[in-house]
């Protein structure tokens, strides 16, 4: 098992520019890399991604309290209290959550992962609390946390990652613009982050109410967990409404109820998002040209496909196909010169 430790102060630093820093781990079997932004006002905007991850755990000492925002879209994270070891928040793929870290020391343990991908936003609790409500549950969650000094997350429970908050992290991955302007950015980009979230949470707990929301027969909730499956499996293919309705048993209209019910998400929507997932991962493999990243995708024409991921996350495939390429060139380049300084002789 891998095992790290991490110093981690977040702190204002107002004389100091944005800083941008992106490092590869050349390892051919486990290659991974970590892109970094930090502003001035202390908003630490964090981007990892690798294959083959293996076990491990993260040692995290912070002389300060923080709030992180942890958006996983691949792989499986447990954070525990050092001292005790109890487990206070735990993240699986396509899951989202925010969460306190007191002044202590922490661990992070991970899981191995074919692939891992997760964006971390860290930020002071001040910074947070400007651009809340005061009377958001988020808000109530975090003064308990600070007043008891104890790691929380601030969501009870984990938030399924959507589409909007999925391109608004990629977009600031994504952006062009150097130095003062992109401070500009991040800043902007995270007011709209926390509203966005802000907005999720409470929708997501109006699903939750059983007041708003009746809860599910177990046969029903079977049934859109079936639904899901399927539809998972034949994106190349995928089923009419009236047809998965038949294979779950169920006619179009309960169906289309009891899944929005459970999943707070349309048929096609989430047929959508699992698309886009699938397009965006068979996108990073240098391999796969257009044509077959559409096809796989359930696209049968690229300009279909095209249009489709340019509307859902606001830049054209070609261009996260190119950006990927260079990454990874680089991260060839490094791989050749970790190999050439142990070759040569010193």
């Amino acid at each position: 098992m891998q095992s790290e430790y991490l110093y981690f102060e977040l702190k204002k630093e107002t004389a100091l520019p944005i800083r941008e820093s992106r490092t590869f781990h050349p390892n051919k079997e486990q290659p991974a890399i970590l892109y970094e932004l930090i502003s001035p006002d202390a908003i630490r905007y964090c981007h990892y991604k690798s294959r083959n991850q293996p076990e491990g755990v993260m040692h995290l000492e912070n002389p300060h309290p923080f709030i992180q925002l942890v958006f996983s879209v691949h792989g499986r994270s447990r954070y525990r209290n050092e001292r005790a070891g109890d487990c206070f928040a735990e993240l699986d793929s396509g899951q989202y959550n925010l969460i306190y870290f007191p002044a202590q020391r922490s661990r992070v343990e991970w899981t191995s992962h074919e692939q891992t991908e997760t964006f971390y936003i860290s930020l002071l609790p001040e910074l947070f609390t400007r651009y809340l409500p005061d009377d958001h549950e988020l808000q109530e969650r975090l003064r308990k946390a600070i007043n008891n000094q104890e790691p929380l997350q601030l969501s009870g429970h984990n938030l399924p990652l959507p589409s909007s908050i999925r391109f608004l992290l990629y977009d600031i991955l994504h952006c062009p613009l150097k130095e003062r302007y992109k401070n500009l950015f991040l800043r902007t980009k995270l007011i709209e982050l926390l509203l966005l979230i802000s907005q999720h949470h409470e929708e997501y707990l109006h699903i939750q109410d059983p007041a708003a929301n009746p809860v599910l027969r177990e046969q029903d909730a079977q049934r859109v967990r079936l639904a899901q499956q399927l539809i998972a499996e034949n994106l190349r293919t995928p089923f009419t409404i009236i047809e998965l309705a038949r294979q779950v048993g169920t006619n179009e209209n309960y169906l289309k109820k009891h899944f929005k019910q459970a999943t707070g998400q349309t048929i096609y929507k989430y047929l959508l998002d699992l698309r886009m997932q699938q397009a965006r991962r068979l996108l990073n493999d240098e391999g796969r040209s257009m044509e077959e990243v559409a096809q796989l995708s359930g696209y049968k024409r690229v300009h279909h496909f095209t249009d489709a991921f340019k509307k859902f996350f606001g830049f054209v495939p070609l261009k996260l196909k190119l950006w990927w390429l260079s990454i990874w060139a680089e991260w060839d380049f490094a791989v050749l010169v970790e190999t050439a300084e142990c070759v040569l002789p010193g």
